[in-house]
């Protein structure tokens, strides 16, 4: 017979969303790229002119790169990563699932929020605690 499905428990979810956040840090430590010195856009110095590609795929040469790095080892470990964050969203998906939250409407309360507390024409470039910025 086959074992029935589990029900979708927010503590068990939980604790597979927990299972799944640390396999993701495991492995962007063990196969991701080391930080390069001063590639930080926080960094003191950058101003707002600065722009920045969206994405680290859009850095020629950077280890994301789609035509970058066409070495089997690092395309097996993009793809060991690609595959936990899969793991992590489908966590995170099932746990919201089973606490009957709704993750567009959480996502967007979020950024409504963050966007009140860090104005961008008070913040940019900056990262200090939110009070800092208060009014």
């Amino acid at each position: 017979t086959e074992a029935a499905p589990s029900p979708l428990l927010p503590r068990t979810q939980v604790l597979h969303l927990g299972a799944a956040v640390g396999h993701l840090c495991s492995s962007l430590l063990t196969h991701g790229p080391l930080d390069p010195p001063g590639r930080n856009p926080l960094a003191k110095g950058v101003d707002d002119s600065t722009t920045f590609p969206a994405t680290l795929a859009e850095i020629p040469g950077s280890y994301w790169h789609k035509d970058t790095n066409t070495d089997a080892h690092i395309l097996a470990g993009r793809t060991i990563i690609a595959r936990s964050m899969g793991s992590v969203f489908l966590a995170l998906f099932l746990t919201a699932s089973a606490c009957r939250v709704n993750l567009r409407s959480c996502i967007v309360q979020k950024l409504e929020l963050n966007g009140k507390k860090y104005p961008v024409e008070l913040c940019r470039g900056k990262s200090g605690k939110y009070t800092d910025y208060s009014e």
